[in-house]
């Protein structure tokens, strides 16, 4: 019995060595300029219910709880899954917010999105959105390409949300 549960604890150590050496880093960023000030930008972009305003093809709804730092949201997805993430850093004066996925049904790890709201010049903003994760090599082509058109549907939907 020893023998066996050695030889598994190996197989499991091996396959966990073989599954992180597997591991590609996926960066992902979208930068847009928005016809809409700073601030009326950074109200919509911090407001995680309306989520399915601004991607409505893949968001349904979202729960929210808390406010800020201490928020954390699950989105529910048009195919009927879910995604859950936690808010790790919310700086309202410089319209920035850094946050994570606490549970995906997508193959990745690790993952952290920045969004960053600046002024540019007097009516517009410059609005920027950063995603980094890890994911298997096969997956890589498929999440980079999954989250750079979410990103840039996320943005070109930002300036319609204004009545």
């Amino acid at each position: 019995m020893k023998y066996l549960i050695s030889i598994f604890l190996s197989m499991l150590f091996f396959h966990s060595l073989t599954f992180a050496q597997d591991l590609k880093l996926v960066e992902v960023e979208s930068n847009q300029i928005i016809n809409i000030n700073a601030d009326q930008s950074w109200a919509i972009v911090k407001d995680w219910k309306s989520l399915h305003k601004l991607v409505p093809k893949i968001v349904a709804s979202t729960s929210v709880q808390g406010k800020g730092l201490a928020s954390t949201w699950k989105i529910s997805l048009v195919n009927g899954a879910s995604i859950t993430e936690k808010m790790v850093y919310y700086n309202s004066s410089e319209k920035t917010m850094s946050y994570i996925m606490t549970a995906t049904p997508m193959p990745i790890e690790d993952y952290t999105a920045v969004i960053k709201v600046e002024p540019y010049g007097i009516s517009k903003s410059l609005l920027s959105f950063y995603t980094s994760c890890q994911t298997a090599t096969e997956n890589f082509d498929k999440i980079k390409n999954t989250f750079k058109a979410f990103q840039e549907t996320y943005l070109n939907n930002i300036e319609k949300q204004l009545p």
